[in-house]
């Protein structure tokens, strides 16, 4: 990818980046191509391509592995987050570098993200979290969550909130956007 031949030489008039670039985006587009034809949506669409061969191109099953891993991340998160166990909260995310924000405060790190938590939990003991529904990003590795977070005070104050959710291949949470509403 990083160099062109031109009758049969290597053409090194491209700079590496610029034709890596220009290479990337040739294979956007070409799955963009596909993604509109069949749809890129959770579940999938499927047909027939036109032509000789009556090749399938049912690209579904390359996303049902992914939003799997999305949504059981994402409902263990929240259990794990409900039980205030701080350092089975620490097993979901990654091992560094980890990022919390929402209205009130911003952490960086894994560590002062799950301290943040534990401060949370320290504020409002009663603190919980019910989901009320899960949206896999059918070609990223994240999820949006709304979720409604019950503070059990006197008052019954619930919020409206939406978790952004953004996950390693492994299924660990990278970042966590909230936002409330």
């Amino acid at each position: 990818i990083y160099h062109t031949f031109q009758n049969g030489k290597m053409n090194n008039a491209n700079p590496p980046l610029v034709t890596s670039l220009a290479a990337a985006g040739a294979c956007a587009l070409v799955l963009l191509a596909a993604g509109s034809t069949v749809g890129w949506s959770h579940g999938g669409t499927s047909g027939e391509a036109s032509g000789s061969g009556g090749v399938s191109r049912d690209f579904s099953h390359f996303h049902e592995g992914k939003i799997k891993i999305l949504e059981d991340a994402a409902k263990n998160y929240f259990q794990v987050w409900n039980s205030q166990d701080l350092k089975a909260l620490e097993g979901t995310f990654i091992a560094e570098n980890a990022y919390l924000r929402d209205w009130d405060i911003e952490k960086k790190g894994t560590k002062e993200v799950v301290a943040a938590n534990g401060g949370i939990f320290k504020a409002v003991p009663k603190i919980k979290i019910t989901v009320e529904k899960l949206h896999p990003n059918p070609t990223g590795m994240s999820i949006a969550c709304e979720i409604l977070v019950h503070l059990n005070d006197d008052n019954k104050t619930v919020l409206k909130v939406v978790d952004v959710i953004e996950m390693s291949d492994e299924g660990k949470i990278k970042a966590v956007r909230a936002y409330k509403g």
